[in-house]
């Protein structure tokens, strides 16, 4: 006759817990630490171009330069139709002494965004170059109520208005 050996019985292993030691000189010895994970494997990444910057940030530059033309250029190859971009190519056509075009333009800008000081002074320097003293008095006289402004360019403004107020400017 054969024996039958039962199978060892396995006992279900206990959940982990943490109790809290009962003994205040168990609770001062640190738990033996745990096996470390190992590290995962480097991540690959794809490189990105940085995010582009302020796009009329070179015209900016190229404005501050006095490289009028060249701004005008990257102006016209970008198109585009912000009030910044709008100011700018007035600015940059202010300078070549082109003041009929940029009166447009600073015409454009001002009727999208008609609280830039600024602007009113770049427009009225236009108008005063063009011979239309009136309408540049008017202009300079947006431009202080839309301030502030710069101290030189209060300055300029308020000489400006003054020239053309008085009596032999009519």
């Amino acid at each position: 006759m054969t024996e039958v050996v039962p199978p060892p019985s396995v006992e279900p292993a206990a959940p982990a817990t943490l109790a809290a030691p009962t003994d205040p000189a168990a609770a001062a010895v640190p738990a033996a630490p745990a096996a470390a994970a190992p590290d995962p494997p480097a991540r690959q990444t794809i490189d990105r171009l940085p995010p582009p910057g302020d796009p009329l940030e070179n015209v900016r530059a190229l404005l501050a330069d006095g490289r009028a033309s060249e701004a005008l250029a990257r102006l016209d190859a970008a198109s585009s139709a912000s009030p910044e971009a709008s100011a700018l190519r007035a600015a940059a056509l202010q300078a070549l002494g082109r003041h009929r075009d940029a009166i447009l333009a600073w015409t454009a800008a001002l009727d999208r965004q008609p609280d830039i000081a600024p602007w009113w002074v770049g427009l009225a320097i236009s108008l005063e170059a063009e011979g239309r003293a009136h309408e540049a008095l008017a202009a300079y006289a947006r431009a202080a109520r839309h301030g502030p402004l710069e101290p030189a360019l209060a300055d300029y403004l308020r000489g400006r208005v003054d020239a053309l107020s008085a009596p032999s400017a009519r």
